[in-house]
């Protein structure tokens, strides 16, 4: 009995549909590579291992991997058609790669029960625009959606953990995601360069932010860290963007050279109050500080700004001196190139 096929039909041109029968448990890599015509298969359950380049230069529009499926090798799909993928594997440790896979656009993992989605997964699959991912989740490991430069929004499952390193980096076109309650773990650089990204909203059960998670989300005015009654570990330059107006940190938490919150070496300067009498090289607990690129000056209870343009009034003109004199001096004093002003909240 036949139990696997090895580069049995590579650069066959004359195969268009292909029926696989029950017992078939492993297809060697490039078994149905470069068959330019095929652009239909069925794969029967029981069939646990699918080699690398196994359906490379092919035709194939979709294709669905049984529940019995543990291992998807490096460029499975790589230079075909395939625009949808459906993956059904019963094991949590499945592993799959397909890494710049340009024509895929939509990856199902709804019936699958994996836990971990695995390293490249997905990278530089520059089409890729949705992905349904399983409730069994636990983590995203690196690099698994870097360069997905379609990714738009993503709504993360309840269970999932942990977000490895590097896990959506550059995906320039991501504006959305959702974090489940259960995360605990944004390691470094997880979203780096998501320039649109910009509605950011972590979860009370987060831990760890790892460093220059979201450095270069040029999108993203403020960010919060959530009142959590755990110990949160976040490294230096977390997060950083050209329209980052706002740091929010509503935990009890203070983050000083111990936590390691470093805004002294960010590129940015940070005040905690509205005269700029105070530099912010750290983050209290319960503080906002602000990041401002206009003059305005924070009138204690009032919520309107005072406009440092041309003014007739005598307490405009004062406010004016006093805004141009404190940067006169930061500006010497190399602290700041632009205007910024904070304060603390209650």
């Amino acid at each position: 009995q036949v139990v696997g096929l090895e580069g049995t039909f590579e650069q066959n041109q004359r195969v268009e549909e292909v029926l696989l029968p029950q017992g078939i448990e492993f297809l060697g890599p490039n078994t149905f590579s470069r068959c330019r015509q095929l652009k239909s298969i069925q794969l029967p359950e029981g069939l646990i291992t699918v080699g690398d380049n196994c359906f490379s230069y092919t035709k194939l529009n979709s294709i669905e991997f049984p529940a019995t499926v543990n291992y998807i090798g490096i460029g499975c799909i790589q230079n075909s058609d395939v625009s949808s993928v459906k993956i059904n594997s019963t094991d949590i440790w499945a592993y799959m790669n397909f890494s710049d896979s340009e024509s895929l656009e939509t990856v199902d993992l709804r019936d699958s029960e994996i836990e971990n989605i695995p390293a490249m997964a997905f990278w530089n699959c520059k089409n890729l625009n949705t992905v349904y991912f399983p409730d069994t989740l636990k983590k995203i490991e690196r690099v698994a959606f870097s360069y997905c430069q379609s990714l738009n929004n993503v709504v993360l499952p309840d269970g999932l953990e942990i977000i490895e390193d590097t896990a959506f980096s550059n995906c320039i076109a991501l504006e959305g995601i959702v974090f489940p309650d259960t995360l605990k773990e944004i390691d470094v650089c997880a979203f780096y360069n998501c320039t649109k990204l910009n509605n950011i909203a972590l979860p009370n059960s987060i831990e760890k932010i790892g460093d220059q998670a979201f450095d270069k989300c040029d999108s993203i005015e403020e960010f919060v860290i959530p009142d959590t009654s755990k110990s949160l570990s976040i490294d230096f330059l977390f997060v950083s963007g050209q329209n980052l107006k706002r740091i929010v940190n509503n935990s009890d938490m203070d983050y000083d050279e111990t936590t390691y919150i470093d805004l002294e070496n960010n590129q940015y300067a940070w005040y905690l109050d509205e005269e700029f009498t105070q530099e912010a090289k750290y983050l209290p607990a319960k503080t906002t500080i602000y990041r401002k690129e206009n003059r305005d000056i924070d009138q204690g209870d009032g919520d309107t700004d005072v406009d440092q343009g041309d003014s007739d009034t005598d307490d405009d003109q004062k406010d004016e001196e006093k805004v141009s004199e404190k940067y006169l001096e930061l500006y010497e004093q190399n602290i700041l190139s632009e205007t910024i002003y904070a304060h603390e909240i209650n």
